[in-house]
């Protein structure tokens, strides 16, 4: 859905970010979650606060990409 977003001109703002991580990581794409925070990070994308809660979450539960 991220990517037929994009490819079609909706650019997503911080709470679009926000929302996609938070439905990863309950439905149990961990992984997938933390990918997207660490390339938003690497891309300096995204810094808010909610976000940085969103990566001590993951953290927290030892959430660690493979």
């Amino acid at each position: 859905m991220f990517a037929f977003m994009v490819s079609h001109g909706c650019m997503p703002n911080e709470l679009t970010y926000i929302i996609l991580i938070e439905g990863l990581a309950h439905d149990g794409y961990l992984r997938e979650a933390r990918e997207l925070l660490s390339n938003l990070f690497s891309r300096d994308i995204l810094c808010n606060s909610l976000i940085k809660n969103e990566a001590l979450f993951l953290d927290q539960n030892n959430i660690h990409s493979s």
